[in-house]
């Protein structure tokens, strides 16, 4: 985990389907580690919600909802 933290410190990390499950738990690690996670999900409302609870942490995120599956 130490070496994890060495790479992800001070690093914007993007990370697709934040707003639950996998994507939440990774995005709630990645700031633990120091790192600044941007948030991307379809539920804007659970994507606040996580970049709250970060927030509240003393971390930063940055919430983009948006559906990575529909063609621009």
């Amino acid at each position: 985990m130490k070496a994890m933290a060495r790479e992800i410190r001070g690093r914007t990390v993007l990370i697709t389907g934040a707003s639950s499950g996998i994507g939440r738990a990774m995005a709630l690690a990645v700031a633990a580690e120091r790192g600044r996670p941007v948030l991307v999900a379809r539920r804007a409302d659970r994507l606040e919600q996580v970049a709250r609870a970060i927030e509240s942490g003393g971390g930063a995120a940055l919430a983009c909802p948006a559906d990575v599956t529909v063609r621009a």
